[in-house]
């Protein structure tokens, strides 16, 4: 193997590196596809444009036209014109990224497919190949062609899972290593040798750069292997700034279920990066849906709601301590099953009394009723969970009182003493407004307000900001855009203001059905959610929705069954009642699916509704894995057709050669040829103006092959093309035993890259066809007297 080519190899070591790092992101593999195939592609057409004397700038922008090309086809084929790119292909491209760049505000690692991201990461393997080849082998600029990469990797390491960090950073010093001390080899050997007197030698002397080459690359190899070993704090100051602590730039506090499944159980007021990731959490099968609760919060400090001091104690056999709804109750149970969650606290829909399956593994929260695992981590844990649930009812709840909760009650009403008196000001506008009479319809007031005044908007883009002071207030208005976090603190707030017992709950919303059986709940990270309850006498914890998000499941006991909604026709059944639950209609734009705000359709997240008849993510957002899969398929059946065609046409055209000739020289030119086709590609090029003695010559004493056999083979062409009587039929036969045996000689004493170059490379083909020694013809004359 030459030094270009083992230069080039290091190089792709790199790449190699790169294109795994990118699992540190998504949630995937199918990126990987796309990925590779666009780096072979564009690193093969840099290699095409520098054999056809191409420039490095005309060959940039052959890649950048390639590219665009590549990507219309892979990710917009519907949008071609006779299978060639088009405005609206590119069009899509663009808008794939756009929308992309704003849902990842919301996304966090491990992120899903989006056509977007793929596209972007495509683009970047691509743009590093290119110029990789360009700044290696052009320029001679290694550390140039090591820019993209290294930026690439860093950026992973810093929005990516945290997990085998350490390994890809070791992994990818030492392939850069690799790549820098064999690309200096390559162009030491490119210097040129040391030319010496003329001593009569017989033999090449051989050359001082490559005796220096090799010890270079031996050194920064070694070196490349013992550095990552030998860096100080790689483990401990590197790489875990991105652990996270308190006030850090991965804190998190808020719901968003971040790398690794875990949710904080934490709502905080003030709006920040959301930790959501599309990966699986937990399934449940339940013959209903449900919010499905983690943990109830009591402690308001005017920004952040906390847990308090409440206390877990063991079940009571399975059963779950806390109080029993009076009236009609709903028994839903649950079967849970935890795939990619982990944490304190167990999912369970409201009021869960008895553990049927897996009590062991639990504690139960003495006020809220929660579950929590005793070991500190439910991840991987099946239970079965029976809960009972009050039939709640517009009509009843409009006569229900406020309930007492004894010594707790003041726990669930205090607010900061800084508290803005304003804010309760607002609350009492708001309500007399709605012409409230009851309590109740006090607090769908406040509900209303929020979802359905116009008067807010969700929105996960939202800026933090420069202080605390007075941010509640300032949401409520001027503001008047934020998430579920900001939603339930405003009600809760303005909720105690007015006298309520109020408290917030982190949990889940119910999922989506499984396709193969409508009563598995397949609940994400992007599922994760905030609402707040109110404790009403005889009730118990009432939970409201004030989250103005369409595909939120609207509560039906909040609705007053003789008034018709403002969308027309009857209001969808909620989950307080038979179980179901729909998006509401919204109008959100003749483009947008129906269920969504304008903010989440631009952002184009995932549907955490449980039954929504439209996804939020279009069906064919994500289709681009199914038609690239055609196109792999397609290149796997090029490829495997390649490997066998290329060995094959080879075969067949020293047979062919063999078959046309007619006369013992044009078999002896034959046998030749074949030589000639053998020797250089699993040893040394023929040169242009070598004749075929000193080329048998030049490879006998590089020991390549036999000289005694090469200059026989050699002499006996020369013979029958320039000789007048040409070869005989016995020269003829030796000429092709010399050739077989040559080739067996060859093949034994090359390295397994020259066996693979003479059996896969379509350039001995071409090569081959532009100069083959053909036997001469020679003109019989007639000498008369």
């Amino acid at each position: 193997m030459g030094s270009e080519a083992r230069t080039r190899l290091a190089f792709g070591g790199v790449l190699l590196v790169l294109l795994l790092a990118f699992g540190q992101l998504f949630g995937g593999d199918d990126y990987l596809g796309p990925a590779l195939l666009g780096t072979m592609a564009a690193t093969g057409l840099s290699m095409l444009c520098r054999r056809l004397g191409a420039g490095p700038w005309l060959t940039g922008w052959v890649s950048l036209t390639a590219l665009a090309a590549y990507l219309c086809i892979v990710f917009q084929p519907g949008e071609l014109f006779f299978g060639l790119p088009a405005l609206r292909a590119a069009a899509g491209i663009v808008n794939s990224i756009t929308s992309a760049l704003d849902a990842s505000s919301a996304d966090f690692a491990p992120v899903p497919l989006r056509p977007g991201y793929v596209i972007m990461t495509v683009t970047g393997m691509w743009a590093c190949a290119t110029l990789g080849e360009i700044a290696t082998f052009r320029w001679r600029r290694p550390l140039l062609a090591s820019v993209g990469p290294t930026s690439l990797v860093a950026f992973l390491l810093i929005v990516g899972r945290p997990s085998f960090g350490t390994v890809l950073v070791l992994a990818f010093i030492a392939a850069l290593l690799t790549y820098w001390a064999l690309e200096s080899t390559h162009r030491l050997r490119s210097w040129g040798r040391w030319v010496g007197p003329w001593t009569n030698r017989e033999t090449e002397p051989e050359g001082v750069t490559g005796r220096v080459a090799r010890r270079m690359g031996l050194g920064a190899v070694a070196a490349a292997i013992v550095a990552p070993l030998i860096v100080p704090a790689l483990g401990s100051g590197l790489l875990t700034w991105r652990t996270p602590v308190e006030g850090g730039p991965s804190n998190g506090a808020g719901v968003g279920a971040g790398a690794g499944g875990s949710v904080t159980p934490l709502v905080d007021l003030q709006p920040r990066l959301i930790e959501q990731t599309d990966a699986e959490l937990f399934r449940v099968r339940a013959e209903a849906p449900s919010y499905w609760r983690l943990v109830s919060l009591s402690d308001f400090d005017g920004r952040i709601w906390s847990e308090g001091d409440s206390s877990t104690e063991p079940l009571d056999g399975t059963a779950v301590g806390g109080d029993t709804p009076a009236g009609l109750t709903r028994e839903l149970e649950q079967s849970y099953e935890l795939t990619g969650l982990s944490g304190e606290f167990a999912p369970a829909a409201e009021r869960p009394v008895e553990v049927l399956d897996g009590a062991d593994q639990f504690e139960a929260g003495v006020e809220a009723g929660h579950l929590a695992a005793i070991d500190g981590d439910v991840s991987e844990n099946d239970y079965t969970v029976r809960s009972l649930q009050p039939a709640l009812a517009f009509d009843e709840l409009s006569g229900a009182e406020i309930g007492d909760l004894g010594e707790s009650q003041e726990t669930y009403l205090e607010l900061p003493d800084d508290f803005d008196g304003r804010i309760r000001a607002l609350a009492e506008r708001w309500t007399r407004q709605a012409g409230a009479e009851t309590d109740f319809e006090t607090l769908i007031a406040l509900q209303d307000r929020f979802q359905n005044s116009g008067d807010f908007v969700y929105s996960q883009n939202v800026a933090v900001p420069p202080d605390d002071d007075g941010y509640l207030y300032d949401f409520l208005t001027e503001e008047r855009q934020g998430y579920c976090q900001q939603y339930a603190t405003a009600f809760a707030a303005m909720s105690r203001s007015l006298g309520y017992p109020t408290r917030v709950s982190v949990g889940f919303l119910p999922g989506n059905t499984d396709p193969e059986d409508p009563s598995i709940y397949i609940v994400r990270g992007t599922h994760a959610h905030a609402w707040p309850e109110v404790y009403f006498a005889d009730l118990g914890w009432v939970r409201f929705e004030p989250t103005p998000r369409d595909i939120s499941p609207e509560l039906a006991y909040t609705r007053d069954p003789g008034q018709t909604p403002a969308g027309g026709g009857a209001p969808e059944d909620g989950i307080g009642i038979d179980g179901r639950d729909g998006p509401r209609a919204g109008a959100v734009g003749p483009n947008c699916p129906p269920g969504l705000t304008a903010a989440e359709c631009a952002a184009n997240l995932e549907d955490p509704g449980a039954n929504s008849p439209e996804r939020r993510t279009p069906e064919d957002d994500f289709a681009w894995q199914e038609r690239f899969a055609v196109i792999w398929r397609a290149f796997l059946a090029a490829l495997a057709a390649f490997i066998v065609i290329v060995p094959a046409l080879k075969e067949l055209r020293t047979r062919r050669r063999y078959r046309r000739a007619r006369s013992p020289s044009e078999v002896t030119a034959a046998a030749f040829s074949q030589f000639i086709d053998e020797a250089s590609e699993l040893a040394l090029v023929r040169s242009v103006s070598e004749s075929a003695i000193a080329y048998a010559t030049r490879l006998g004493r590089r020991r390549v092959v036999g000289e005694l056999q090469a200059n026989r083979l050699a002499h006996l062409y020369e013979e029958a093309e320039y000789s007048s009587a040409g070869s005989t039929e016995e020269h003829a036969a030796e000429a092709r035993g010399l050739a077989r045996s040559l080739r067996s000689s060859m093949w034994s004493r090359a390295s397994w890259w020259m066996r693979l170059r003479r059996l896969f490379s379509p350039a001995g083909l071409l090569a081959a066809r532009r100069s083959r020694p053909r036997a001469r013809a020679r003109l019989s004359t007639r000498i008369t007297g």
